[in-house]
C-alpha cells in the first residue's frame, strides 16, 4: 500500500472491526489490500462465528501463524485510531472495495489481459474473456454497483454467517419488552414491518409508548413519530408511565400550582431523557414517506446506530396515505418496506381498525370476545399483511364492557386486562395472547400471568 488515505482508510476499518466483530459478517470477500489486515479480518471473523472472545491475545495466537506482523504493537495501533462506526458503511467499507477493485485491475487483470494478447501462436480466447469480465466486475464495485446475482459461494457463505449468528441469539431482537419477546421468535428484526392495530380507545398508542418506554430504558436505538398527538401530550403519557404519575397530578390545582413532589419527579424526568442520546421524538402531522426516510437517516448518524426502531402511529396518517385508494396503499407500503431493507431499521406501524360494535349481536359481557379485532378490520388489510412479517391486535375487554354495560355488578371485579395476539410472524407461532394488566390512570401496562406456571415460564 503506497497510498497514505489507502493505509488510514483500512486502520479506520480494522478499529471499527476489532471493536464490534459482528461488521465482519458484512464482507462479501476480503477487500483489504495489505497481508495485515487480510489475517485480520479472517481471523477476528472466525474468532467471531465461533463464539470466542475476540482478544488481542486470540487474534495474535491464531494470526500470528500467517502473518508476523499481527503482534500486540501493531493492534494496539489500530486500536487507538479515530473512527466512527457511522462512517464503516458509508465510507470506509466502500472505499476497500475501491482500492481493491483498482488494485485487482491495475496489478493482476490488466497483465493478464496484456499477456493474453502479446503472447505467439493462437490467441487464448477464453484466458481474455475471463479477465475482461474480471475487469467489468472490478469496475461495478467501484462505481458501488455490485451484481445482484450471488454465486453459490456468496450465497453458502451468506446463510451460514447467518445461521451462526441465529445459533448464538444475534438474530434475535428484543421488542423493548421481555413479556411479548416470549411471543416472538425472532422480535423486531432489521429491515422489517410490524403492524399494531386495535380500535379507537382500546389502549394500543398506550401500548405502544409502554414499549418505547422499555426501548428508552434500555437504551435501544428508536424514533418515536406522532402523526396524531403533539408533544406535550405524549409526554403527559410517557411520564405517567414512566414516573407512576396521573395526568391530573400535571395540571395546576385550583390554586393555580403543581404539587412540590410532583414538580420533582418532573425535573428528574426532564434530566433522565436528556442523557438518553439513543431515542428520538418527531411531533408533525404533515410528514410524507421521504421526510420520514431523512428522519432515519439523521437519527442514525446522531445515535451512531444504524438500526432503529422506527414507531409511526398513526402511520395511515402519513401524507401519502391521504385519500389514497388501494392501490396506492400497495406502493406506499413497499417504499416503507424499501426504507426499512435499506436503512436495516425496524418500522412498527400504529393504525387504527375499524369500529366492530355495530354489527356484532354483544348480549352480554360474557360476549364482548367477539369484538376482538381482525385483520380485515384495518383498511386495505391485505397490503399490511403481506408487507409486515409481524401482526398483533390491541383488545381490552372492559374497555367495551364499560361502554355497553355500564350497570352491570360484574364491571366492579372486572379486571382491565389487554389481550395484544400475535396474528402474523413469519416465522413463529402465531395465534399467542400476550396479556397485560393495564392502569388507565398511569397508561402502564403490566404483565399479567394466568397462573403461576405461566409466571414462571
Amino acid at each position: 500500500m503506497s497510498n497514505l488515505s489507502t493505509v488510514t482508510n483500512e486502520r479506520q476499518a480494522l478499529a471499527c472491526i476489532l471493536s464490534e466483530p459482528d461488521l465482519t459478517l458484512q464482507f462479501d470477500d476480503n477487500y483489504f489490500l495489505s497481508d495485515f489486515g487480510q489475517v485480520v479480518l479472517e481471523v477476528v471473523q472466525d474468532l467471531h462465528v465461533k463464539n470466542i472472545p475476540v482478544t488481542d491475545e486470540h487474534i495474535i495466537s491464531e494470526g500470528n501463524k500467517q502473518c508476523d506482523e499481527i503482534t500486540k504493537e501493531n493492534l494496539t495501533i489500530i486500536r487507538e485510531q479515530e473512527y466512527t462506526f457511522d462512517a464503516f458503511e458509508k465510507m470506509y467499507y466502500p472505499r476497500l472495495k475501491k482500492d481493491f477493485a483498482k488494485y485487482q485491475i491495475t496489478n493482476r487483470l490488466l497483465k493478464d489481459s496484456l499477456q493474453s494478447v502479446s503472447t505467439k501462436g493462437e490467441l487464448n480466447v477464453e484466458k481474455l474473456r475471463s479477465a475482461l469480465f474480471e475487469i467489468e466486475r472490478n469496475l461495478d464495485l467501484i462505481d458501488g454497483k455490485e451484481s445482484k446475482l450471488l454465486t453459490g459461494e456468496q450465497i453458502g457463505k451468506a446463510y451460514l454467517a447467518h445461521v451462526r449468528r441465529r445459533e448464538r441469539g444475534i438474530m434475535k431482537y428484543s421488542s423493548g419488552c421481555s413479556h411479548l419477546d416470549k411471543a416472538l421468535k425472532m422480535g423486531f428484526a432489521p429491515g422489517q414491518i410490524t403492524t399494531i392495530f386495535g380500535a379507537t380507545g382500546a389502549g394500543k398508542s398506550a401500548y405502544v409508548l409502554n414499549l418505547v418506554n422499555k426501548m428508552i430504558r434500555k437504551r435501544m436505538p428508536s424514533i418515536y413519530i406522532s402523526l396524531e398527538m403533539d408533544l406535550i401530550s405524549t409526554m403527559d403519557r410517557l411520564i405517567g408511565i414512566r414516573r407512576g404519575l396521573r395526568e391530573a397530578d400535571l395540571l395546576p390545582d385550583e390554586n393555580g400550582f403543581i404539587q412540590p413532589h410532583i414538580m420533582e419527579e418532573i425535573e428528574k424526568e426532564a434530566d433522565s431523557l436528556s442523557k438518553q442520546k439513543h431515542f428520538h421524538f418527531v411531533e408533525d402531522p404533515s410528514l410524507s414517506i421521504p421526510d420520514i426516510h431523512q428522519l432515519i437517516k439523521t437519527a442514525q448518524k446522531r445515535s451512531g446506530s444504524k438500526y432503529q426502531i422506527v414507531v409511526i402511529d398513526l402511520a395511515t396518517m402519513i401524507q401519502d396515505f391521504s385519500g389514497a385508494d388501494a392501490k396506492k396503499y400497495e406502493e406506499n407500503l413497499n417504499r416503507l418496506h424499501v426504507i426499512a431493507r435499506k436503512e436495516g431499521v425496524h418500522l412498527v406501524l400504529v393504525v387504527q381498525a375499524n369500529r366492530s360494535t355495530d354489527d356484532k349481536a354483544i348480549t352480554s359481557i360474557e360476549s364482548l370476545h367477539l369484538l376482538r379485532p381482525k385483520p380485515n378490520s384495518i383498511k386495505n388489510s391485505a397490503t399490511f399483511l403481506e408487507r409486515s412479517r409481524i401482526v398483533l391486535s390491541v383488545f381490552r375487554p372492559k374497555y367495551y364492557a364499560v361502554r355497553l354495560f355500564p350497570g352491570d355488578p360484574q364491571l366492579e371485579i372486572m379486571d382491565d386486562i389487554a389481550e395484544i395476539q400475535v396474528l402474523k410472524q413469519s416465522q413463529g407461532v402465531v395465534g399467542t395472547v400476550v396479556k397485560y394488566l393495564y392502569d388507565g390512570e398511569i397508561f402502564r401496562y403490566h404483565p399479567f400471568f394466568d397462573d403461576e406456571a405461566q409466571r414462571a415460564a
